[in-house]
């Protein structure tokens, strides 16, 4: 039986999108936008499909949360949720290595794929800043 006045269930109340840690609470979310060399179209449905369980299985590795996921013929979008302790640097280049790795190995479309991908990551913040934050002189 559990008990709905206790602080993990008040805080779920509050607002279940925000992740705790041992000793931090944090919701960082990363717009991560992933584009084939030359802007060539090579994506097919079931490719896309496909990468997003590669992208979800690589978000759990790292603990992070595959949010979104959208995709084109020549590019796709992913909006990570992640915590702290991850460098995004090396989250990104795992997806990287991963998915480039997964299309070079499959069948599932033309030798119009050549090379890598290319990424751009953008992040955002909180829209306000909070009324208690004073500045310090």
């Amino acid at each position: 039986m559990s008990n709905l006045n206790s602080k993990k269930a008040i805080k779920e109340r509050l607002n279940p999108k925000i992740r705790h840690g041992r000793h931090c609470t944090f919701l960082i979310h990363a717009h991560l936008v992933f584009v084939t060399k030359y802007r060539r179209v090579c994506f097919t449905p079931r490719v896309l499909d496909h990468l997003k369980e590669v992208f979800d299985s690589v978000c759990n590795d790292f603990e992070a949360e595959l949010v979104e996921f959208q995709g084109e013929g020549d590019h796709v979008h992913l909006l990570v949720n992640y915590p702290p302790k991850v460098a995004l640097s090396r989250f990104v280049g795992s997806l990287k290595g991963v998915s480039s790795r997964y299309i070079r190995e499959s069948n599932c479309f033309y030798l119009t794929f050549k090379g890598d991908l290319r990424h751009s990551v953008n992040s955002a913040g909180a829209p306000n800043e909070p009324s208690n934050y004073r500045r310090s002189a």
